[in-house]
């Protein structure tokens, strides 16, 4: 009667310990699963952040492109009345790819 109760308490404990083990290991995926997420967000808000900063520098850069370009055409007008193709040409060009420039970013 007595080895027959204590086999029983055996098996429970036994079982119980599997359960406990079996949560144990659960716990540990879903800390891992959530430690994952948490990373790949992360590194999603660095990536916007630095296509943001991105965007910024080129604008930054278009601005200083006409800048210099207003500059160099008020310099021809300045020494010339005539302006020379040759010279005009690639200001033009300049001043169209920095409206488009504008138009894509």
């Amino acid at each position: 009667m007595q080895t027959k109760q204590n086999k029983e308490k055996s098996k429970e404990r036994k079982r119980m310990e599997r359960k406990k083990k079996i949560e144990r290991k659960e716990r540990k995926r879903m800390k891992r699963k959530k430690k994952k997420k948490k990373k790949k967000k992360q590194k999603e808000e660095k990536e916007k952040e630095k296509d943001v900063q991105n965007v910024q520098k080129v604008k930054k850069g278009s601005k200083r492109i006409k800048q210099k370009e207003v500059r160099q055409v008020r310099r021809m007008m300045e020494t010339t009345t005539d302006i020379s193709w040759s010279r005009f040409r690639p200001l033009m060009f300049a001043r169209w790819l920095v409206d488009v420039s504008k138009f894509w970013f």
